[in-house]
C-alpha cells in the first residue's frame, strides 16, 4: 500500500500540469501562422488577434512542449532545428482538422468562413469582381477579402487561399488550375499608325516602338502563330515598361508606342476607336505556350470547401 501510494505521488509531481483553459489547436495554429507569416505582426493580423494574445499561444506551446520553436530577434525570425520538424507535422495535422471540419460541413449545403483572393486590378474587376459578387449572393456566410492589384504576392506569408494570375505561371511550387484562356492583340492609337506606318508583317515590329510589362520574362520577345499554325516570334524595340497593364494601355492611347495586351484591358478603347488592332490574322502571346487565366494556390495549405466551391464556380463563370 505505502509503495503505491509513493508511486502516485511520483506521478503527480512529475505531470506537467495543464490549464482547462489550453487549446493546443488555438496554439498549433499560431504557431504555424507565426512562421508563415515570418512576424508576429503579420500573423496577428491575419488571424485577427493582437500581438500579445499570440505571443502568449506561442509561448504557451514551446512550455507545454518544453522546448524552444522560434529564435526571435528584434530584425528576423527562425525555427529551431526541432521547431522546423514540428511545423511539417503542424501543417498535416491542421490539414487533417480542416478536412474533418469539411466532412461535415459538407452535409450541411451552407458555406462559411473566410476567403482571401489575390486578383490582378484590371482583369479582376471586368472578370472575377462579378463572379464574386454573385458568389456572395449566393453564398452569404463567407467573408470574402478580394485583393486587387497587379503586384505578385506571397500567397504563403500573406494568407491567400487563392490567387488569379493571367499569363506563364513562373512559380513552379504552387498549385494550379487553369480556369480561363486569354486573347492577346497587338495594337496602338490611330496617331500613331499615322506616323509611323501600319506593320504588315510580324518583322515589321522591329521597326516601332514597344510598350511591355516588366513582369515577363524576355522583355524584347513577343511571340506568335501564324495562319499555318507555325511558332515564331520577334524581337522588338522597348519604349516604355511598366507593371501596370493600365498603364500601358493609357501609353498606347497617347502615340507612345504598340502594346501587346490582352482584349479585357482594352474593350473599351477598342469601342471608342482610341486604339486599334493590327496583324489580326496571327495568334500572339506575351510568353509560349498560349496565356491562360489560373487559379493558383499555396503549395502546403489543404483546400477547404469553400475554396473549392469557389474555384468551380469561378471556373465555370470565366469559361462562359
Amino acid at each position: 500500500m505505502g509503495q503505491r501510494g509513493k508511486g502516485k505521488s511520483s506521478i503527480r509531481q512529475n505531470t506537467v500540469p495543464v490549464s482547462k483553459t489550453v487549446d493546443p489547436f488555438l496554439e498549433l495554429k499560431a504557431f504555424v501562422e507565426i512562421v508563415e507569416a515570418e512576424s508576429l505582426s503579420s500573423a496577428a493580423d491575419r488571424l485577427n488577434v493582437t500581438k500579445s494574445v499570440l505571443s502568449r499561444r506561442l509561448k504557451a506551446l514551446e512550455e507545454r512542449l518544453d522546448t524552444q520553436l522560434l529564435v526571435r530577434t528584434t530584425r528576423r525570425q527562425s525555427l529551431t532545428e526541432t521547431g522546423a520538424a514540428f511545423y511539417e507535422r503542424s501543417l498535416a495535422v491542421l490539414a487533417e482538422l480542416e478536412a474533418a471540419e469539411d466532412s461535415v460541413t459538407e452535409a450541411d449545403s451552407a458555406l462559411r468562413g473566410r476567403l482571401r483572393i489575390a486578383a490582378p486590378q484590371s482583369y479582376g474587376l471586368t472578370h472575377v469582381t462579378p463572379p464574386v459578387i454573385e458568389f456572395m449572393q449566393q453564398y452569404p456566410n463567407v467573408l470574402i477579402d478580394l485583393d486587387l492589384n497587379d503586384r505578385l504576392v506571397d500567397m504563403t506569408r500573406e494568407g491567400f487561399d487563392m490567387a488569379i494570375r493571367v499569363g506563364a505561371l513562373n512559380d513552379s511550387t504552387l498549385r494550379a488550375r487553369r480556369i480561363g484562356r486569354v486573347r492577346m492583340v497587338v495594337c496602338a492609337s490611330p496617331d500613331y499608325f499615322e506616323r509611323f506606318g501600319v506593320p504588315g508583317t510580324p518583322d515589321d515590329l522591329k521597326r516601332h516602338q514597344c510598350l511591355r510589362l516588366n513582369q515577363l520574362a524576355n522583355l524584347n520577345t513577343w511571340h506568335y502563330r501564324n495562319r499555318e499554325k507555325k511558332l515564331g516570334t520577334v524581337r522588338v524595340p522597348i519604349r516604355a515598361l511598366s507593371s501596370s497593364g493600365d498603364f500601358m494601355r493609357e501609353a498606347a492611347i497617347a502615340g507612345l508606342g504598340i502594346v501587346l495586351v490582352p482584349t479585357f484591358l482594352i474593350e473599351q478603347a477598342l469601342r471608342a476607336g482610341t486604339l486599334v488592332t493590327v496583324l489580326d490574322e496571327y495568334e500572339w502571346y506575351e510568353t509560349a505556350p498560349e496565356p491562360s487565366v489560373y487559379a493558383v494556390f499555396p503549395p502546403s495549405q489543404h483546400r477547404t470547401r469553400r475554396v473549392r466551391v469557389f474555384a468551380n464556380f469561378l471556373a465555370e463563370r470565366l469559361q462562359a
